[in-house]
């Protein structure tokens, strides 16, 4: 997906710090599913862990993408499992929508290695 017009969304789920890990498997299975028409670009948790932060950053070609791809996504049995079983979960979720400026392109950033035995198992569990 390329333009300059791509919008970004920038989804934060502030979840039980208990239940981070579980809500990030049901949100990682939507996302896969919902790739079908929206490009996810991924997800990441904080550190600390304690702070229950889940971020998600999907990328659209216009507004208009954005909205026909949401209402698509919302009917996946998947993504409504997300929303069944996630939402109990969820303290708060905060949305931002991000334009990129046009004197500062948008580049994919370069794999990083993972470090520590932590994130690497972590990472696998999500990639599942």
């Amino acid at each position: 997906m390329t333009g300059d017009d791509a919008i970004f969304e920038l989804r934060t789920y502030h979840v039980r710090p208990t239940e981070l890990e579980s809500f990030a498997e049901l949100a990682v299975r939507a996302g896969k599913a919902a790739r079908k028409h929206a490009e996810l670009v991924g997800h990441w948790t904080t550190e600390p862990r304690e702070v229950g932060r889940l971020v998600e950053l999907w990328k659209f070609i216009d507004f208009h993408h954005r909205a026909a791809a949401r209402v698509r996504i919302a009917q996946q049995s998947v993504w409504k499992k997300f929303l069944l079983q996630g939402q109990p979960m969820i303290a708060s979720t905060e949305t931002l929508i991000l334009l990129p400026l046009p004197e500062w392109p948008v580049v994919a950033p370069a794999q990083a290695p993972a470090r520590g035995r932590r994130l690497r198992r972590l990472r696998r569990r999500l990639l599942r």
